[in-house]
């Protein structure tokens, strides 16, 4: 990911706006954003005094059912779709959110959660996301199973509720931890682990290893 686009430009830090929780990406049923949506406005039902909204930025097959869905909803009007962000704009759209979520059934890794962490955004990500493991921990955010209701529920409610002071340091956290991902740094792991792989190979007696010589890392 390119961590020094992204991340150039700090958070705009705590204001006095409305929670906003978002969503980039595809709008297709693997990402479970009809799901997102409903506990949102569950959320928002019980909670009608902490002004909130949630917005989905992208494209895709369902977007047409999505605006129906928001509109049934009983607190749709808090839920906005935007169209899909040229590639130059996304940094600023991720620093208006304060929580970032991946609702996703099925994600093989999800680069836009990194993205977000980037822009010193908290994320909050499903279980079948690739990155969760990897990426979510409770100082910069949250995980769900993106099956139950009531936890997706329960960690909306959670940053509803979390001063916004908090929620900003969790992004500054989130922003520090992404800076490892940046291309450099994610090429000299991909060459010391194979490097490693050879290593072993050569200490078997399969072949000799040449002098270690490859992209250093980045702080």
């Amino acid at each position: 990911v390119d961590v020094y686009m992204l991340g150039t430009q700090p958070h705009p830090g705590p204001h006095e706006a409305a929670r906003e929780f978002m969503y980039l990406g595809r709008f297709a049923h693997e990402k479970n954003l009809r799901f997102l949506m409903n506990a949102f406005s569950a959320v928002v039902g019980r909670n009608v005094s902490i002004p909130a909204k949630l917005v989905l930025v992208g494209y895709g097959p369902e977007e047409k059912s999505l605006r129906r869905t928001a509109a049934s909803l009983p607190y749709g009007d808090c839920i906005e779709l935007w169209p899909a962000a040229r590639r130059h704009e996304t940094g600023e759209i991720y620093r208006k959110a304060d929580v970032f979520v991946l609702p996703s059934i099925l994600e093989p890794w999800g680069l836009v959660a990194l993205e977000a962490m980037c822009c010193g955004v908290a994320i909050a990500a499903s279980t079948q996301c690739g990155c969760t493991r990897d990426l979510v921990r409770p100082d910069v955010g949250w995980s769900f199973s993106p099956y139950d209701q009531s936890s997706l529920e329960a960690v909306l409610q959670q940053a509803l509720l979390l001063p916004r002071k908090t929620l900003f340091r969790m992004g500054e956290v989130a922003q520090g931890r992404a800076r490892v991902y940046s291309a450099a740094n994610s090429a000299s792991l991909v060459f010391e682990h194979v490097h490693a792989v050879f290593e072993a190979a050569s200490c078997n007696g399969l072949f000799r290893m040449p002098a270690k010589e490859g992209p250093s890392r980045k702080s």
